[in-house]
């Protein structure tokens, strides 16, 4: 079965949360799909997650820091991201 490109699987997937979510958390949903790919690691995701953000597909829902004092940004996706769905493949 072909796999989505990275970035279209990390809208996919954000396009299907019930609720904002942050890179690490998509990285950990994803992660065993994308398994030994080297462009699996946060800074590649993080730079995904800043292009979809870039292009109005997401939006910043929440930002907080964690539990260790790091910033956590929380994603979700925007009215016209939810308009641009439909055009990724339902086969892969």
């Amino acid at each position: 079965m072909d796999k989505l490109p990275l970035k279209l699987r990390v809208f996919e997937y954000l396009s299907q949360a019930d609720h904002p979510v942050t890179t690490q958390e998509v990285m950990d949903a994803i992660k065993d799909e994308y398994a030994g790919e080297r462009q699996m690691n946060y800074h590649r995701m993080d730079d995904y997650m800043q292009a979809l953000l870039g292009v109005n597909m997401i939006r910043e829902a929440n930002v907080e820091y964690n539990e260790k004092g790091e910033l956590q940004v929380h994603y979700e996706v925007t009215d016209f991201g939810k308009s641009r769905i439909k055009y990724i493949p339902k086969k892969h």
